[in-house]
């Protein structure tokens, strides 16, 4: 990665902790890593230029107020895995396959598949699983399903909305846990400006719950509603409201209702993928 700047060290400022024991003066230290086993000895045949992409980022305690210091505690190991093999997909889309932390120990991985279907989704290479790391077989994770402009393969209810083509439709879980409790599947729909308008959590059989979004003309957050059906859900909560200053358009300290102040969840769904490197 000659000639090109990463960022590859970061210090937090001096301060007092325990290490090991000993009070001593430290810094946080961010230390990351790009590239290392990159296929095309470094070379993104999209653009010709190394993938910049973070391999590893490691996580300590610089002992002393030296930059660098001569001494770390307490490193903590985070590795990105974008392929393996001929399988180079997660490098092409600038997206790790897998997430392993402490992987010289504990070796906690999460894993992540997207879509090679050229006839779904138009090809596109959206993110169609999440596996946790107790995951065995299909057993712990999470399925995504996005809406299609045509019939839709995978999820029937998912197809034939154009205008929401390639938006998270449906996530649920592989499999229920083997005690009482029940994840729920998600599904969700979207406004004109494709920012969420409701999003219904469904509970087995047992019942529903739905979060309502209202916008203004300026698609700005305006009220949120929840409503429940079925036993066991609880009540439905009362509608909270954004109120904005009329002066400067930003949220104002407190609903006109009184009611505590609840925002709306993010757009475009649940977010639930890995960040997507700014080398990208």
């Amino acid at each position: 990665m000659q000639g090109y700047k990463v960022l590859t060290d970061v210090y937090g400022p001096a301060h007092t902790a325990n290490v090991d024991g000993t009070l001593e003066t430290i810094r946080s230290h961010t230390a990351d890593t790009y590239d290392v086993g990159a296929p095309n000895s470094d070379s993104n045949p999209a653009t010709s230029k190394p993938y910049m992409l973070e391999t590893s980022e490691v996580v300590s305690a610089s002992v002393g107020t030296a930059v660098p210091a001569t001494t770390t505690a307490d490193a903590r190991t985070t590795r990105n895995v974008y392929g393996s093999g001929s399988d180079t997909e997660g490098w092409s889309l600038g997206t790790p396959e897998q997430t392993i932390t402490d992987p010289s120990g504990l070796d906690i991985t999460t894993t992540y598949q997207f879509n090679e279907n050229v006839s779904l989704y138009n090809g596109a290479a959206l993110q169609t699983s999440k596996a946790m790391p107790s995951n065995s077989g299909s057993t712990a994770g999470t399925a995504m399903i996005y809406y299609t402009a045509g019939t839709n393969s995978v999820n029937a209810a998912c197809g034939n909305q154009p205008q929401w083509a390639n938006l998270l439709c449906l996530s649920s879980p592989f499999a229920q846990p083997s005690d009482t409790n029940t994840i729920p599947s998600i599904a969700y729909t979207y406004n004109a400006y494709l920012s969420v308008l409701t999003m219904t959590e469904t509970y087995g059989s047992t019942g529903t719950r739905t979060t309502t979004h209202t916008y203004d003309s300026a698609d700005r957050p305006l009220t949120t509603a929840v409503a429940v059906t079925g036993s066991g859900m609880g009540s439905a909560v009362p509608t909270t409201q954004e109120v904005y200053a009329p002066a400067s358009g930003l949220p104002a300290d407190a609903p006109t209702d009184s009611r505590p102040h609840v925002s709306p969840i993010g757009r475009r769904g649940s977010g639930l993928g890995p960040t997507r490197s700014a080398g990208a």
